[in-house]
């Protein structure tokens, strides 16, 4: 059994995989198994694959999506731990080696963590925990164990998945990505496993999240729906995370305002694609969620001429 299962999601990326793949291969511990999911790619992909010979375990599948590709390889995979790298990302030297310490120090934790930084086409870069709020409260810390992660998963957002690995029968116990959300599929499987145990986040940057312009269709751009799926997605993390049994106060009143705020911007989308009613509808349930005077004044603006409802919405 290989210490770590690393699960490469792709969809015509032939110019880029090959770069995810190599950034692999050069890590210093090698204790692992590639695995290279295919959802349906169109162009080259698979002669890039090939190329790789046995180094590269390749799936094909029609093409589902990033959560159902992410699913493939993780049922796939016979690793104690489970690694996930987009195709057109990079783990930088050593980014294995530091996750094996991290385990061997926190063998309680069931997700380590380490921090990003963001490659942009000009060449500037920008630091993933930074991004987020939360480095500067490392202090002198250069890891942050936390028994209790879930607050800081939904509210800093600290879900990224290309910087994680996952203890695999953990997610497996706590169950695989929802293929039926457009979007968030992260911040929804990440804040499951914060329910099961605690997590360690690592300052360093380790991995190289290259910001590309492409004219071809990717799995990102697959992901990004309209504004209605978005807090439909959103709306459904928490919901599910709500009617977990093991949350504490701090824990249920956080998700409840998240669950308040995105019906809001639900309704919010709603009102801009002229579907007044459902946009009523979720703003009551908003503000039975958790009161705000925002909710109501915008449910009011429901019953107002469309004009006027789109105005109290771009107002905000």
């Amino acid at each position: 059994m290989p210490k770590f299962s690393v699960i490469i999601p792709t969809y015509n990326r032939e110019n880029f995989v090959g770069r995810a793949i190599a950034s692999v291969l050069r890590q210093d511990v090698t204790d692992y198994e590639i695995i290279v999911v295919d959802d349906g790619s169109s162009d080259g992909t698979q002669g890039v694959l090939a190329d790789f010979g046995d180094a590269v375990t390749s799936i094909y599948q029609d093409n589902a999506g990033v959560s159902a590709a992410r699913n493939a390889g993780i049922l796939r995979a016979a690793g104690e731990w489970l690694a996930f790298l987009d195709s057109d990302d990079e783990w930088l030297p050593g980014y294995l080696g530091a996750q094996s310490n991290q385990i061997e120090q926190y063998p309680q934790a069931v997700v380590h963590m380490t921090n990003s930084v963001s490659v942009a086409t000009d060449g500037r870069r920008a630091n993933y925990f930074e991004e987020v709020g939360v480095l500067g409260e490392f202090g002198d810390r250069r890891v942050w164990w936390e028994p209790r992660p879930l607050l800081m998963v939904v509210k800093r957002h600290m879900v990224f998945l290309q910087s994680s690995v996952i203890r695999r029968d953990v997610l497996l116990q706590s169950g695989l990505l929802d293929t039926g959300l457009s979007i968030a599929e992260d911040v929804d499987l990440v804040a499951r496993l914060a329910l099961r145990g605690g997590f360690t986040f690592c300052r360093d940057e380790r991995v190289e999240v290259i910001r590309r312009i492409e004219t071809i269709d990717n799995l990102g751009a697959q992901s990004m729906k309209n504004l209605v799926d978005r807090y439909l997605s959103y709306c459904k993390v928490y919901r599910r995370l709500l009617a977990s049994d093991n949350l504490n106060r701090a824990e249920a009143t956080a998700l409840s305002a998240l669950l308040a705020q995105s019906r809001r911007a639900l309704g919010n989308a709603l009102v801009l694609e002229q579907r007044l009613p459902e946009a009523r509808r979720q703003y009551w349930d908003s503000l039975l969620t958790s009161p705000s005077l925002g909710s109501l004044v915008k449910m009011v603006g429901t019953f107002l001429p469309e004009a006027a409802s789109r105005a109290l919405v771009r107002k905000r």
